[in-house]
């Protein structure tokens, strides 16, 4: 019996300390609780306040066609429905010449609220050496379908478009001579015609047209020979000559240096003289040609396509440069706008505190403790703070 009260009295011992262990940390976990619906509601009206601060602010306007993709004009169309369609002219949409929607919503009460994010933006949508430059990624696709076809490459001008009027500072003066105001720029791919150097393509034999070529002739013939010798025309006066050719002939070149032609040729003969009339006859020939030396493999027969790939590549970099040399140029012309701006307050500021000191000189005269020459002084200056700030190229609303 006493050592199961001993026990019970240890038991009871160890719940009692653990029941005053437990009571500061649920004192804690009450209050921590307590405390969460104030923080809450704290981050809420945060939030809130955020949201209505941004909601005075006009969003920047989108480029055009932001949503939209380029088409891809180095795959060509496919001869399924229409057989002919690859052979078919493709037309290119205009481009868009008027300003974004968005410009206007950006007036309130006379004044264009613009930011340097709204800058950029309108420069990337309404800014014409954007519009010129994005020209040249179609032309590289299309130049790109030219020598899949066998043709040889025409080359894309893939240089950047520059010198944007302003930019330059203040007192900038930088007017271009291309369209736009703009002053186009080199080819930047090389020294060569089109920007191409041609002399890095190397000696080679010429490209088999990869293209299909189909040629069918239809000829009809109706002729009339007078006999000049009745005896051998059997007494006939004139010989009378039909005749009707019907050729067809299939072309196509393939990578390795391989051409295939095949030819069929039919014609029909007759007249009055012969013994045997009509007579006809018909010609099947297929013929196919391997390069074994020169001109042999993919590579000769490839190389324009290479090159062509190369020189897209070399256009989608020089967009990419042109976008960040357009940003830039904003970026420069946005700062001279402040530091325009800036200036003009700054003279205002001289101009009032001129009028202000020669009023005070004007007040001193009268009592007289200033000499009257303070006065002409005074004067001076406030014309020449007040020319200055006539000459200045922004004005202060």
């Amino acid at each position: 019996m006493s050592v199961a009260l001993l026990m019970r009295d240890s038991v009871r011992t160890t719940a009692l300390a653990v029941c005053l262990l437990a009571l500061p940390t649920m004192a804690m976990a009450q209050q921590v609780t307590s405390q969460a619906p104030s923080t809450t509601q704290t981050y809420s009206a945060t939030a809130q306040s955020g949201t209505q601060s941004q909601a005075d602010v006009p969003n920047a306007p989108q480029p055009k066609n932001a949503a939209s993709k380029l088409p891809d004009y180095s795959t060509g169309k496919n001869h399924f429905p229409n057989p002919i369609a690859p052979y078919t002219p493709t037309t290119v949409a205009p481009p868009v010449l008027t300003n974004v929607p968005k410009l206007e919503q950006m007036i309130q009460n006379g004044k264009i609220l613009l930011s340097m994010n709204d800058a950029i933006a309108l420069a990337l949508a309404d800014n014409l050496d954007i519009a010129i430059a994005r020209y040249n990624l179609p032309i590289a696709d299309t130049d790109l379908l030219r020598t899949k076809a066998g043709g040889s490459f025409s080359g894309v001008p893939s240089g950047v478009v520059s010198n944007t009027p302003g930019g330059g500072g203040i007192a900038a003066t930088l007017n271009g001579s291309g369209a736009g105001g703009t002053t186009a720029g080199a080819a930047g791919v090389g020294a060569g015609a089109n920007g191409v150097i041609n002399s890095s393509l190397g000696a080679g034999p010429n490209v088999d047209p990869r293209d299909p070529t189909v040629v069918g002739t239809l000829n009809f013939e109706h002729a009339i020979f007078p006999s000049s010798n009745t005896f051998i025309t059997g007494g006939a006066a004139a010989t009378i000559q039909n005749r009707t050719d019907a050729n067809f002939t299939y072309t196509q070149g393939f990578a390795p240096g391989t051409l295939l032609t095949v030819t069929y040729d039919n014609s029909r003969l007759a007249n009055n003289f012969l013994t045997l009339s009509p007579q006809l006859s018909s010609n099947f020939r297929m013929q196919i040609r391997q390069h074994l030396l020169q001109g042999f493999g993919l590579a000769p027969n490839q190389r324009f396509i290479r090159i062509a790939k190369n020189d897209k590549r070399v256009t989608q970099e020089g967009f990419r440069q042109q976008i960040i040399s357009t940003v830039s140029q904003i970026q420069n012309i946005y700062w001279d706008l402040v530091a325009a701006f800036k200036d003009v307050q700054v003279k205002e500021q001289s101009l009032a505190l001129a009028q202000k000191t020669l009023a005070d000189n004007k007040k001193q005269v009268e009592i007289g403790t200033l000499a009257p020459i303070e006065i002409v002084r005074a004067q001076s200056t406030v014309a020449h703070s007040l020319a200055s700030r006539e000459r200045s190229p922004v004005k202060v609303a």
